[in-house]
């Protein structure tokens, strides 16, 4: 229940942006009565309290269903939305899930909530293997090589949710709390799926704002590994676009415990290390004009839309 009140209080919290919606839309899943009788409960008080008339909220007493028809319905008119998934040991098949993103949820995005330490309790379980397999996409045999490592664990994550087609998928870990203290940990996962480089900038700048308030004695890193990232891309694929240099860096690791504020793929970071590698004679670019500054590097304009990113190709600089 706790996953549902968090993503309502979310909603709630943010009233400046509220009204520029005709309607809003909440959709819970609650596998029991019970769970799903105390969350009615609160959803309504909150509700209430906020005084939103055009909010509605849905409810279902049975385990979440891809084939749900309220569901469903919501998905199928909803111009814009975020399916939020809190796959508590693995009730959530992908597959169904997947199918449904692919199918109803085009102008959708998606975040997946995942603990991955639940992960591990429960691959130690060895009639559970095979659901965590599934889970992860990948064979029984690899379970306990993968699940010993939060790396893999990610990379498994980022393999299996290209599936839903959608343009950007990154992750973010986050930490646990201990005695009301957080550990500064990467106890948690998050991972966004998008087709807007507006969305996943906006949560990766979400994503800063939480390790400055919460970690500020963040060490700075005088090697920007992001550059030397970029230059790897582009000797891996010889030439490739500005987009897919922003696919690709999502691959990485945001990581809590170890987290480097100048070298997360935000667009702004990104577009800095670009420029950087141009005025370095590093990298050789082509684009239209208008995306040009005078003194030869990429205006920051280039960035702004998946569209422009991919006018933009990269290419390693030749010795002449």
């Amino acid at each position: 229940m706790g996953s549902p009140l968090l993503a309502l209080k979310t909603i709630l919290n943010a009233q400046d942006i509220l009204s520029s919606f005709y309607q809003l839309n909440c959709f819970f899943s609650e596998a029991d009565s019970i769970s799903a009788d105390e969350l009615y409960t609160h959803t309504e008080h909150l509700v209430k309290s906020a005084n939103i008339p055009n909010l509605e909220i849905f409810i279902r007493q049975e385990a979440w269903s891809h084939t749900d028809k309220k569901l469903n319905e919501l998905l199928e008119y909803s111009t814009w939305g975020l399916l939020f998934v809190d796959p508590f040991a693995n009730e959530v098949e992908l597959d169904n899930l997947f199918s449904l993103i692919k199918e109803k949820c085009k102008t959708i995005d998606f975040m997946l909530f995942i603990n991955t330490q639940s992960l591990r309790r429960i691959a130690g379980l060895k009639p559970q293997n095979i659901l965590i397999a599934d889970f992860l996409g990948i064979s029984s045999d690899k379970v306990n090589e993968i699940i010993k490592d939060d790396g893999l664990i990610r990379k498994a994550l980022q393999d299996r949710f290209e599936a839903t087609g959608k343009d950007y998928i990154l992750n973010a870990s986050i930490p646990t709390s201990r005695n009301e203290k957080l550990t500064h940990s990467d106890n948690f996962q998050l991972i966004l799926g998008t087709n807007s480089i507006g969305v996943s900038d906006a949560f990766l700048t979400s994503y800063i704002e939480s390790l400055k308030l919460f970690k500020p004695d963040i060490p700075l890193n005088l090697f920007n590994t992001l550059e030397n990232d970029i230059i790897i891309l582009v000797k891996k694929f010889k030439e490739l676009t500005i987009n897919k240099i922003v696919q690709e860096l999502y691959k990485n690791n945001n990581s809590w415990k170890y987290a480097d504020l100048h070298n997360l793929p935000t667009t702004d970071n990104i577009h800095t290390a670009i420029n950087k590698l141009i005025k370095s004679d590093t990298i050789s670019f082509f684009s239209p004009k208008k995306y040009i500054n005078k003194n030869g590097t990429l205006a920051k304009a280039a960035f702004k839309k998946n569209s422009r990113m991919k006018e933009i190709l990269i290419k390693k600089k030749l010795i002449t």
